[in-house]
Order: C-alpha cells, then sequence, then structure tokens
C-alpha cells in the first residue's frame, strides 16, 4: 500500500514517551489492540511513501548537515535502514514523488525531465532516464515490474527497464488522470477527449479493445480505484454519480445518487467497496445538504449505510475485510475525534481518546496495521 502525504515526516525516535504513552492509551476490545510505537515530525516539502508489502517507507528528512535527503525506514519501528545515494545530496528538493516497484526492489523519484531508479537494498543510483523537452509528472508501474509509463504533459512514453529502451507511446494530456494498469497487467485506464471534455478509456493492452468511455470533469482527477483481482472498477467523477463496472461483463451500474465522494477503497478479497463524503464540505457546493456517513457496497449488488453525528474524516477496512475502522469529529474539533470499530453495521468499541484518532494507514503487514493518528504518532493496531 502506498499513501503519499504533503506535508510528511521524518523521523523522531522517543522511546520513553513511547513506552508511557502505550500504558496510558493502549486499549483492547475483544479482538483488536492499539498500541503506539514512535512518533513522526512534519518536514517541508517531503513525501512518505510505504512499500507494497508496507514493511518499509521512504521519506525524504533532514540530515545532521541540514541536508534533506531521501532515506528508507523499517514501519515497525521507524529505524532508518539506509539512505538513497543521490548524485547531488545538496539539492535533494529537486528530487520527487517517489514510486515503488511492485516487488519493492526499486524505486523511482523524478527531478524536472529525468526519472531516477533506486535500487532499495543498496542505495544505489543504477538508471536515469531522460525525457524529451517536457518535464516527468509522474510515474506509474506495470504489474510485472519490468515497464514503467512516464507521464509528460503532452505525451506519456513507455520504457522498459529490461531491454533498456523506449518501447510506445500514448498521446494527450494525462494530468488530471487516473492513468493506470489493472492489478493483472490486463488493462490500462487513460484519458482521452470525449464529448463534454476528458473522457476515460478502459483498454484491453493485449487485444486493443477498449471497453468504455466516460465522461468526466476536466479541472478534477476523477476517483478509480481497481478491484484487486482486476474483476471491477469503481469510478467516479464529481460531474456524476459513483459508478461500479464489472469489466468482464461491460455491465455498468449506479451504486448510489450523491456527487461528491471523499475516497474509495476495495476490501482486500475485492468482494466490498467503502467510499464516504468529504472532511470540509465548504469545498463542494451541495455537500452540505447530503448525510453524514460511510456506503459500502458489496457483490451482491447490496449498499449498506454507516450513518455519523458529523462529517466523516476517515475510514477503512481493517485486515479481516469485515471490520471497518472509523473517525468523526464529535463538534468538528480534532480533540473531539470518536473512534469507532463496526461488525455488521453494528459499532463494536468506541473510544474518545483523541490519539487513536487516524489519519491515514500506512501499511497492512501480515494482519497488523500501522496507523499515523492526527497527532504524528504511529500505531501499530493487531488482534489479540
Amino acid at each position: 500500500m502506498t499513501v503519499p502525504l504533503v506535508p510528511t515526516y521524518a523521523h523522531k525516535f522517543v522511546l520513553t514517551a513511547s513506552i508511557l504513552f502505550a500504558t496510558l492509551s493502549a486499549f483492547a476490545d475483544q479482538n483488536w489492540v492499539a498500541q503506539p510505537l514512535y512518533t513522526l515530525r512534519p518536514e517541508t516539502q517531503a513525501w512518505l511513501t510505504t512499500s507494497p508489502k508496507g514493511e518499509r517507507y521512504v521519506a525524504r528528512i533532514r540530515n545532521e548537515r541540514g541536508q534533506n535527503v531521501w532515506s528508507i525506514f523499517a514501519t515497525a519501528n521507524g529505524k532508518k535502514m539506509l539512505d538513497l545515494q543521490l548524485p547531488n545530496p545538496g539539492w535533494s528538493d529537486e528530487y520527487q514523488m517517489p514510486s515503488w516497484s511492485p516487488d519493492g526492489s526499486q524505486i523511482a523519484l523524478l527531478s524536472e525531465n529525468k526519472a531516477h531508479f533506486f535500487d532499495t537494498k543498496t542505495g544505489e543510483r543504477f538508471r536515469v532516464i531522460y525525457s524529451e523537452k517536457q518535464p516527468v509528472e509522474r510515474i506509474i508501474w506495470h504489474p510485472d515490474g519490468q515497464t514503467v509509463a512516464m507521464v509528460q504533459p503532452e505525451l506519456t512514453r513507455f520504457y522498459n527497464l529490461r531491454q533498456k529502451a523506449f518501447t510506445g507511446s500514448i498521446e494527450g494530456d494525462q494530468k488530471y488522470c487516473p492513468f493506470a494498469w489493472s492489478p493483472d497487467g490486463h488493462y490500462l485506464t487513460t484519458c482521452v477527449k470525449g464529448l463534454s471534455g476528458k473522457a476515460l478509456k478502459i483498454r484491453n493492452v493485449k487485444s486493443g479493445v477498449e471497453k468504455m468511455i466516460f465522461d468526466l470533469d476536466t479541472s478534477h482527477t476523477p476517483l478509480v480505484r481497481w478491484s484487486p483481482d482486476s474483476k471491477r472498477i469503481f469510478i467516479h467523477s464529481v460531474d456524476g454519480a459513483p459508478r461500479v463496472l464489472d469489466v468482464e461483463s461491460d455491465v455498468l451500474m449506479k451504486i448510489d445518487q450523491y456527487h461528491f465522494i471523499s475516497n474509495a477503497q476495495w476490501s482486500t478479497d475485492g468482494r466490498r467497496l467503502l467510499y464516504y463524503l468529504p472532511t470540509n464540505v465548504s469545498t463542494c457546493g451541495g455537500c452540505q445538504d447530503q448525510p453524514k456517513r460511510v456506503s459500502i457496497w458489496n457483490d451482491t449488488y447490496k449498499l449498506e449505510r454507516l450513518t455519523f453525528e458529523t462529517d466523516v474524516n476517515f475510514a477503512s477496512f481493517l485486515p479481516d475485510n469485515v471490520s471497518i475502522l472509523t473517525s468523526h469529529r464529535k463538534y468538528g474539533e480534532i480533540s473531539d475525534s470518536i473512534t469507532r470499530i463496526w461488525q455488521n453495521g453494528e459499532v463494536v468499541f468506541e473510544s474518545q481518546d483523541a490519539q487513536l484518532a487516524p489519519r491515514v494507514v500506512l501499511a497492512e503487514v501480515n494482519g497488523v496495521l500501522y496507523i499515523l493518528n492526527r497527532s504524528g504518532w504511529v500505531y501499530r493496531w493487531q488482534k489479540k
């Protein structure tokens, strides 16, 4: 799982405070236990991104010389494992947008019109790919780890790392586009010109057959989420209701009537999908009138609702794919955050301890969740 944070955090280990905090704040219900591990402190212009398996993360931090460097850390304890060997460490501000290869063996960093590739075991930079004229905005990895897409303002080029050569390209502006391969690598979502602006194409990579086109809002990146088994794709744009496409049958289902959704997540077994509305309703006109809730759609085409008193600021499936972790603010303040665990629509745990309010799930490793809370603490959540 890879989660960029802006601004993100550099590591600050506080062992004594962590032990004391665990004594005061650790909780247990019949299934789950949470314990604080370490803190992360804000650093300007930095990104934190976890590896695909979640056992490591890369972040930009300031070293003892006052230089910004990119380093890899262990998620379980926050200890630094190695530094990426940048050619000019003093100029590391120019490096950004880290992206891990699917197997976690490589990391790509961008700088203007270059993509830099590093070995994550040694930190050595082993390859630099130059683009022509235009800057590189994103690096997207193919699931096989051998091909990357270099997304540029007017052209996306495909580069094969094994062959050390460009193998093709797609024209068109992909800036506000969920350009991505399906988890099995059989499909590719790209953007083209549509009837009312941009449109999303779901293309079969081998046959070239285009599954369907959706007209999208041109000023926002549509929310697109592939199910882990690549059988379904959730598609939502601010100008339309959320839909799920069954890729194999071409059946398109409108699953809700609401037009404003903050985030969406599939369960790891691909059978359930949750989504919820924006926390800051002032950013989207009309959100104020929508219910404060988390919606769960399942593969039997049923829709469940979890209703809240105020705006939801966090929701995520737990590793068992049954329990759901949520957080919302009772009176609109972080200090009033309520954390809950739900099972089958019922609350099985509730805490008003603000220290437990999750901000983002950093990783899930062997059934253990590592969650960054809103105070900068990393918590370990696990079953007894």
